[in-house]
C-alpha cells in the first residue's frame, strides 16, 4: 500500500509524486544573492582599490620626503638650542653637525649643476612662505625669518607641497 501524504489540502499516495512536483530543494544563489555579493564587493574596490594603486612613493620621492623631515627636526633643535633659527648661509653649518650624515642634497638635480644645495629666501616676512629660486631647481630653499625649508622648486610642481 502506498503511503499517503497530505499537503494543503490534497492527498498525495507518493512520495516520489510530490518530489518530481516540487523538485530537490535548490542550492544555487537568488538573484537578491548575487546582488548583494556584487555591492560588497563594489564596495570593498571602492575602499581597497585607490590604495592598491598607489604602492606609496617613488623610492626618490620617499627618500628626499625623508631628508626634509629630519632636517626640518634640526632646524627646530637649532632654534631651540640657539633661540633663533640658522641665519641665511648659515644652515649648514649649524645644522650639518646634527646629523649623523653628511648635509643631504636632494636628488632632483646632479651633483655638479650648482655650487650650493641651499636657496635663502631673506625676506623679512615671518608669514610668508619661503620663495624658491627658479634659476636655482632641485636644492633646498630655505627662510631664516621663519625656519621654514622645502625644495626649491616652483608652485604645482612635484615637491611643492611636500
Amino acid at each position: 500500500m502506498p503511503l499517503a501524504i497530505r499537503h494543503n489540502g490534497a492527498n498525495w499516495t507518493n512520495c516520489r509524486a510530490l518530489l518530481q512536483s516540487h523538485g530537490p530543494p535548490s542550492r544555487a544563489f537568488s538573484l537578491i544573492d548575487s546582488i548583494i555579493a556584487a555591492l560588497i564587493v563594489g564596495i570593498v574596490a571602492v575602499i581597497a582599490l585607490p590604495h592598491y594603486l598607489d604602492l606609496g612613493d617613488h623610492p626618490e620621492q620617499a627618500r628626499i620626503k625623508h631628508q626634509l623631515s629630519v632636517l626640518r627636526e634640526a632646524i627646530d633643535m637649532a632654534k631651540d638650542r640657539d633661540g633663533q633659527y640658522p641665519p641665511a648661509g648659515q644652515l649648514v653649518a649649524v645644522v650639518g653637525p646634527m646629523l649623523n650624515q653628511p648635509f643631504p642634497t636632494p636628488r632632483l638635480r646632479t651633483e655638479s649643476e650648482f655650487d650650493t644645495i641651499v636657496h635663502y629666501d631673506v625676506s623679512d616676512s615671518e608669514r610668508s612662505p619661503v620663495t624658491p629660486n627658479p634659476n636655482l631647481p632641485g636644492i633646498w630653499a630655505y627662510k631664516p625669518a621663519n625656519g621654514q625649508l622645502r625644495l626649491n622648486v616652483s608652485n604645482g610642481s612635484l615637491g611643492w607641497d611636500w
